[in-house]
C-alpha cells in the first residue's frame, strides 16, 4: 500500500500471512468509508486501515472483479458465483448471490471481467457473454469467443470485444459491427476514453485506432 505526500513516497508492505489471504489479487475498489475490497485468489479480502477480513464470494473460489455503484451498492464477482456484498454498522459483511436466480449449478456459472452501471441497469461481462441486472431482475445474453476483457461505452452506447471484433449491445442484443472485421483474430488490450466523442482502442497485433461509434 502506497501514499503520495508532498514529493515523497511512503509505501507499507503486508504480507499474504498479514492478511491472512491468497496472493493473487484480481481487482481492487475502495469505498466511501475508505474501506478497500481485494478480489483475491480465495474469495474476498476487506481492509479497513487497521484490520482484515476475508469472505468466499459463493462457497468457494477466486474474486475476478469488483464494482461500486453510483447507489453505493458493492458487487463483486467470483470464480463460481457472482452478487453483492452489505454491511452492518459495525462492518460486519455479508454475501448476497446472485447468480442463484440463473444457475442450478456453480460450475456453469461465468466469470465476469468487468462489471459496470448505466442509469437503470448493472452489467455483468464474462468469458460467455453479459449479465444484466435490471428492477432486481437478472437477463442473461451470451456472446461467443470472447478473447478479451475489454468492454466500454462511447456516447451512451455499450460495446464489447471478442475473436471477430467489436459488438454494441442494444435493445437487449447484440449486433456486430461490420466494421470491426478489420480486428477479426486480434486482441483488443486496452481502450482508453476522455477524447471528444472517440476512443482509443489498443489491438495487440493491429495497434492503435481511434472509434467513433462507427469507424
Amino acid at each position: 500500500m502506497s501514499v503520495f505526500c508532498q514529493g515523497f513516497f511512503v509505501s507499507k508492505y503486508y504480507s499474504p500471512k498479514e492478511y491472512r489471504a491468497h496472493q493473487q489479487i484480481g481487482d481492487i475498489k475502495q469505498d466511501s468509508n475508505q474501506i478497500i475490497y481485494f478480489a483475491q485468489g480465495e474469495g474476498l479480502t476487506f481492509f479497513d486501515g487497521n484490520s482484515w477480513e476475508s469472505i468466499h464470494i459463493g462457497e468457494r473460489g477466486r474474486g475476478t472483479a469488483l464494482f461500486l455503484s453510483k447507489e453505493g451498492k458493492f458487487y463483486a464477482s467470483g470464480q463460481y458465483d457472482f452478487g453483492y456484498i452489505d454491511a452492518d454498522s459495525v462492518n460486519n459483511f455479508t454475501y448476497h448471490s446472485l447468480s442463484n436466480k440463473i444457475y442450478e449449478s456453480i460450475d456453469s456459472v461465468q466469470q465476469h471481467i468487468s462489471i459496470f452501471e448505466d442509469d437503470s441497469s448493472v452489467f455483468f461481462f464474462g468469458n460467455k457473454g453479459l449479465e444484466v441486472l435490471k428492477n432486481d431482475i437478472l437477463h442473461s445474453y451470451r456472446l461467443k469467443e470472447i478473447n478479451s476483457s475489454i468492454s466500454f461505452m462511447l456516447k451512451s452506447q455499450k460495446y464489447f470485444a471478442s475473436k471477430a471484433g467489436i459488438h454494441k449491445f442494444e435493445n437487449e442484443k447484440f449486433s456486430y459491427l461490420e466494421k470491426s472485421e478489420i480486428f477479426k483474430g486480434d486482441k483488443i488490450s486496452f481502450a482508453l476514453s476522455g477524447f471528444e466523442n472517440n476512443i482509443i482502442l489498443g489491438h495487440v497485433d493491429s495497434g492503435l485506432y481511434s472509434f467513433d461509434g462507427i469507424n
